[in-house]
């Protein structure tokens, strides 16, 4: 039978058109972002709109990344109804389900590949960063395009095809990192194991391969460390300045809210992190300076840190856990009395998740080993790791791990691939024992008859 060879075209055909039917109506018409601007969201929404009137920028516009702001601020000031905004937030959406889809190809082959796109064509935290004014839609396309063409690099048959493409993956990952800075850990601890592995079995391409992609974050880190270096004034800043931040919240006891006063500058500002408030903490930090001081926030946590080692370890913990197993997604996704968040975080660890940890399980010894194969697991595993070293050490948000879960479809989609070739194989066998007719049986009465 061909059907098989047929499936995953006809799959991939229908996750486009009716996943990108769904994603349109659900962003311009059911949850558009212009309808949800509260909190993190204005705050973008503020700041796009004083690029788009080309408003001076402060030391404050040194706590977040710029690469949402610009697009937003650009977008606008070509249609101020937003609504172009909005399509480009589905085209981006678009590009998700793609880059899941390419991933899988490449790594696991087409009908993985085709299970994978359909998972994350149902995934619904794909769909609901897209309907918000927040930078994890242009996020997420861009670190898994940049985890794609690293796997392309890796796998190229020429070096020169090696170091172009890993050009365009450090690229990728520097633009990344002007929409969150969350993936300066991942890309880190990425690169380590890259370079460790190749290095093992003498790949030629290590040099070129690395070259190319500390060539092409350079092409984008360094004009976003100069513009976040001056607004700093002078203090060097890499992409944001809200590490130091984050560190303190994360690491400064059972505390919800902190409250930076700047009286210098007349400016302040309030930080609540989500994790905080679904643990029930109450308590609020008054502090008497800016919360891009990342001096005096380090100071002030380490010193928490080396008074509280065990608190910290424990806050630590559960920072890493909760990345994991939030209760649901913020911003809230609740309609009519539904949290849907809630039900999705549930469909997460059991689809998703456990899936994902079993292929782990599956490939465990190669990859420990670290032999050849295994290198694309690899590749899929290091940023997660690299997140989790991140939220360890600062504060832990579910939607700071929904970016990277399309590499956690990836890995789970081998075991639904799996279970639907036996479950096939079954109804098949099934099948086939219904079909058969009975065998008819004759008597020697009935053969002397015939005779």
């Amino acid at each position: 039978m061909n059907v098989p060879a047929r499936w995953p075209a006809r799959v991939v055909w229908t996750c486009w058109l009716l996943g990108g039917l769904a994603r349109l109506i659900y962003i311009l018409v059911v949850h558009p972002a212009t309808q949800h601007v509260y909190s993190d969201m204005q705050g973008y929404i503020d700041r796009a709109t004083r690029f788009a009137m080309h408003a001076p920028e402060g030391i404050g516009d040194t706590l977040y990344p710029p690469g949402a702001s610009m697009l937003f601020g650009a977008l606008y000031a070509l249609d101020p109804s937003w609504t172009l905004a909005m399509i480009v937030q589905w085209l981006l959406s678009l590009a998700i389900m793609g880059l899941v889809w390419l991933i899988a190809r490449r790594v696991y082959g087409p009908s993985a590949a085709a299970v994978a796109l359909v998972i994350a064509t149902l995934y619904f935290p794909y769909l609901h960063y897209a309907s918000l004014w927040l930078s994890e839609n242009g996020f997420t396309a861009l670190a898994l395009a940049s985890v794609w063409l690293l796997l392309v690099a890796v796998q190229s048959a020429t070096l020169r095809g090696a170091a172009l493409t890993a050009l365009a993956a450090g690229v990728a990952a520097g633009l990344a990192t002007a929409f969150k800075n969350t993936l300066l850990g991942p890309l880190a601890l990425t690169g380590l194991i890259y370079a460790i592995h190749a290095a093992r079995h003498r790949d030629r391409r290590l040099l070129p391969v690395t070259l190319g992609v500390v060539a092409g974050l350079v092409l984008v880190i360094a004009p976003l460390s100069e513009r976040c270096t001056r607004l700093n004034e002078g203090r060097f800043c890499l992409s944001a300045n809200n590490l130091a931040m984050n560190v303190l919240m994360g690491h400064y006891g059972e505390k919800r809210e902190f409250r930076w006063i700047d009286r210098e500058r007349n400016i302040t500002m309030v930080f609540t992190a989500v994790e905080s408030t679904l643990r029930g903490y109450t308590d609020t930090v008054i502090l008497d300076f800016g919360p891009y001081d990342s001096a005096r926030n380090s100071a002030l946590a380490t010193q928490w840190i080396a008074e509280h080692p065990v608190a910290a370890l424990s806050l630590s913990l559960h920072n890493a856990g909760s990345l994991f197993g939030a209760r649901t997604l913020w911003p809230a996704a609740v309609f009519r009395g539904i949290d849907y968040g809630a039900w999705s975080q549930r469909a997460f660890w059991l689809l998703i998740l456990l899936p994902a940890l079993a292929t782990l399980a599956w490939r465990t010894s190669a990859m420990v080993r670290l032999r050849a194969d295994s290198l694309p697991e690899w590749l899929l595993l290091a940023p997660l790791l690299g997140l989790i070293v991140t939220v360890f050490i600062s504060i832990a948000e579910v939607r700071f791990r929904v970016p990277f879960d399309g590499l956690l479809i990836v890995l789970a989609a081998p075991v639904w691939l799996k279970a639907g070739q036996v479950l096939r194989g079954r109804l098949l066998r099934h099948s086939a024992r219904a079909c058969e007719l009975p065998h008819a049986s004759t008597t020697s009465a009935d053969t002397a008859r015939l005779s």
